[in-house]
């Protein structure tokens, strides 16, 4: 990355509990889940943004602010993308799922995981949390049967 943005330290992130079931599941390690968090920290999230989910701050900028070397952050960043959780953007590195980050009551963040944990077990909603498509598509389908709910109880 050869972006020469600023490291964010301004704002909240609501970070899904689900996301300890990718250690839980040895789909990474507790070091990788940190350095995600990190990634996703210097994303840009919320509606005056034009390129939600793009990180922004580039290697460079990311070590200086942790005090290590920017291939450093490089290997953990190109580790986070061979595993599917960072792809590459034209822009920068995109959050693969950053709708599970996004600070609005849409993202249905909460409902899912409940609703899959309670359903499917962890297993499977840390392998949702890895696949975007079929997140939204569970979404949908529990906006659905809220939605059926309340005609139901109208």
């Amino acid at each position: 990355m050869k972006k020469e943005v600023e490291f964010n330290l301004i704002g909240t992130i609501p970070i899904p509990r689900i996301i300890f079931t990718l250690v839980n599941q040895n789909t990474i390690t507790m070091s990788e889940l940190s350095w995600y968090i990190l990634f996703i920290s210097q994303a840009e999230f919320g509606h005056k943004y034009t390129k939600i989910g793009i990180i922004t701050a580039g290697d460079k900028i990311i070590a200086k602010e942790l005090n290590c070397d920017p291939t450093t952050v490089n290997k953990k960043r190109n580790k986070l993308i061979k595993l599917g959780l960072l792809k590459t953007h034209p822009e920068g590195t995109e959050i693969t799922n950053y709708e599970m980050f996004t600070p609005n009551k849409k993202s249905g963040v909460v409902p899912i995981t409940t609703s899959v944990i309670r359903e499917e077990g962890q297993k499977n909603a840390s392998e949702l949390f890895q696949n975007k498509e079929q997140f939204l598509k569970k979404r949908q389908e529990i906006i659905e049967n809220q939605r059926q709910h309340l005609v139901q109880n109208l």
